[in-house]
């Protein structure tokens, strides 16, 4: 290890840059794939059903990195690729514990990720267009709309069970507790969020091989087919009734080899076909860095810890490591 002197004093960095996982320097020039969404997004506006994107890639060229500066810039005022009236979350495809109720997982992964002042917006919105209102009133709206009044209706929103006398308090009817009430109240949020101006509602779901990795065949089976369900009754209620609700895009990021995964279970199990052909209609390869990636990378993270300006941006490297990395980075 480096001494900390020697760091400071001679190579001009507070620390090792590259010690901290946790570490953010953006994006390496992804302009790419930003525009081929972003384009594919716009192709969508107009159209109700929910479509489903899938970014593939090896392990480290930065899927999770590109998916949360996606997630940043979308719900940034000041957008560069994207366009307005989109609104997205970021999670991960799994938590650390699997959970049994898989909609109630996305529905509250939504809600957790886009926080509280983002309802706090909605309800402003909500509360300007409530008489000349699209939407019938239901629990979702209910709640949104007492934010300001109890802190149960933010409990209420983000899934968390409440006993029968704070259902009454609050003025609804039921918990969001499982796949069903969880499934009713992400078709209720779609709805309002299309009434507030909302038209897409981007879903960026990370680390997709782990539905493969973590949880074994029969349940990511069981997985991949709530995908399909939540397809199929969205697909429905707009057939049968008149409402408008934001577009639903799941935005799915995941290692090379889910690919064979997914053909695996596509002949053990019967319904995912439908979901493997769908997905690999719209996929993106996300390349391995190239050398000027890779070089642009080691400066950001070498500029995030200086101390003082350095002449030379790659100090105290030289140009042979950057084709040591570039090959790490690749197996190689």
């Amino acid at each position: 290890m480096v001494n900390e002197n020697v760091l400071e004093k001679e190579y001009g960095l507070k620390n090792n840059p590259f010690f901290d996982s946790s570490r953010n320097v953006g994006v390496i020039d992804r302009t790419e794939i930003r525009n081929k969404l972003s384009g594919t997004f716009k192709q969508f506006f107009g159209y109700s059903a929910p479509e489903f994107l899938f970014i593939t890639g090896q392990y480290g060229v930065g899927k999770s990195t590109l998916l949360m500066e996606i997630n940043k810039e979308i719900l940034a005022e000041n957008k560069e690729y994207f366009e307005k009236g989109l609104v997205s979350a970021y999670f991960k495809a799994i938590p650390p514990k699997v959970p049994s109720d898989y909609i109630l997982y996305l529905y509250s992964s939504l809600v957790s990720s886009l926080k509280k002042t983002f309802f706090e917006e909605i309800r402003n919105k909500l509360s300007n267009i409530t008489k000349n209102s699209t939407t019938n009133t239901n629990d979702i709206k209910t709640a949104i709309l007492k934010l300001n009044d109890t802190p149960l209706a933010w409990k209420y929103l983000c899934a968390t069970n409440l006993s029968k006398s704070e259902l009454s308090e609050l003025g609804v009817s039921k918990n969001i507790e499982d796949n069903d009430s969880a499934e009713n109240s992400l078709v209720s949020l779609l709805e309002i969020l299309f009434e507030t101006g909302y038209k897409q509602t981007i879903l960026l779901i990370d680390e997709f091989e782990n539905i493969f990795t973590l949880t074994g065949g029969k349940k990511a089976a069981q997985i991949l087919l709530i995908f399909r369900e939540i397809f199929d009754r969205i697909t429905t209620e707009l057939k049968q009734t008149q409402k408008s609700l934001s577009q639903l895009i799941f935005v799915f990021a995941s290692s090379s080899a889910t690919t064979s995964d997914l053909q695996k279970l596509m002949f053990e199990y019967e319904g995912v076909k439908p979901f493997y052909d769908r997905i690999l209609q719209k996929a993106f390869v996300l390349p391995g860095f190239s050398r000027d990636d890779t070089k642009q990378l080691i400066i950001k993270y070498l500029k995030s810890s200086r101390n003082k300006d350095i002449a030379n941006d790659l100090f105290p490297f030289k140009d042979d490591y950057i084709d040591w990395v570039q090959k790490v980075s690749q197996g190689i």
